[in-house]
């Protein structure tokens, strides 16, 4: 219908970048670590580096599981 609003199921993924200590985009780095603020890990769909095939939920909740097994 034309000027319907419009409504998504997409969820928003990528858009912190994690990767090394060597890029200077970096937000986070592999395991999580906030990028100049030491003690403070985030890890949710914003800092995949690569928006999943599948379902962003499975891979949510399985990505911080595995780091933070990782971490302790």
């Amino acid at each position: 219908m034309p000027g319907a609003a419009g409504r998504s199921n997409s969820h928003p993924v990528s858009t912190v970048p994690m990767s090394g200590d060597n890029d200077p985009a970096a937000v986070v780095d592999g395991q999580g670590r906030v990028n100049g603020i030491k003690g403070l890990h985030v890890i949710d769909a914003s800092s995949l580096p690569e928006i999943p095939s599948v379902n962003t939920n499975p891979t949510v909740i399985m990505t911080p599981e595995h780091i933070a097994a990782a971490i302790h």
